[in-house]
């Protein structure tokens, strides 16, 4: 556009120095013969001299305002056509902007289904969190549960320790009270042998004595 701005400006230059070369005198110079001018003083002002110069004048107002018709023709003939390789161009670069706001809009409607995509994206997030902090409480709540039992094992390990060195504590009394039954035990097999033995010989005696009894029974009998 700008060579053809540059293009039409230098016609219109030119078409201004021909206009400046083609003035009505040099017309009316191609036209009607070169005469010499003759002096005011030298010719008497007759009616056939002033239709001369009147006829000399309308000649070359036709003329000029020829050639000025021509040229605004010829004006008018570049105007249209610079006007029509404008409006072309026009055309064209209103084809190419189409285009451009076209691409745009396309791409501004991929970021919006991707801005969509995300919206969704974080509101599934937003979701997995809320879960997941329902989750952290419900641990929470399970780690004090926790905590409180192992509070509650700890006191009952305590007291097992305690039992435990209570029953230790038993269990060597047992163990003493049985060692003293044990001492008392062999001291009371001592004296129930002598007893046995008492015994034993009492019995011997005894059926010694039933022997002798039998033997003078049937000796008497």
């Amino acid at each position: 556009m700008a060579e053809r701005a540059s293009k039409s400006g230098a016609k219109r230059v030119s078409t201004a120095n021909d206009r400046r070369v083609s003035s009505p005198r040099a017309g009316l110079a191609k036209i009607v013969p070169a005469t010499p001018i003759p002096q005011a003083d030298d010719v008497p002002a007759t009616c056939g001299l002033v239709r001369a110069v009147r006829n000399e004048l309308l000649l070359r107002i036709d003329h000029s305002e020829s050639l000025l018709m021509s040229e605004i023709q010829t004006i008018k003939i570049e105007l249209r056509a610079e006007m029509q390789t404008i409006k072309v161009e026009l055309q064209v670069q209103t084809g190419k902007v189409q285009g451009t706001v076209a691409r745009v809009q396309a791409d501004v409607t991929q970021l919006q289904v991707h801005v969509t995509h995300l919206q969704a994206d974080v509101t599934q997030l937003q979701v997995h969190v809320t879960h997941l902090q329902a989750d952290v409480t419900q641990l929470q709540v399970h780690v004090t549960h926790l905590q409180a039992d192992v509070t509650q094992l700890r006191a009952d390990v305590t007291q097992l320790q305690a039992d435990v060195a209570h029953l230790k504590a038993d269990v060597t009394h047992v163990r003493t009270d049985v060692a003293r039954m044990l001492v008392l035990m062999e001291e009371q097999n001592a004296r129930n042998k002598v007893v046995l033995d008492g015994l034993a010989a009492s019995f011997a005696r005894h059926e010694h004595t039933e022997k002798r009894l039998d033997a003078l029974e049937k000796r008497g009998g």
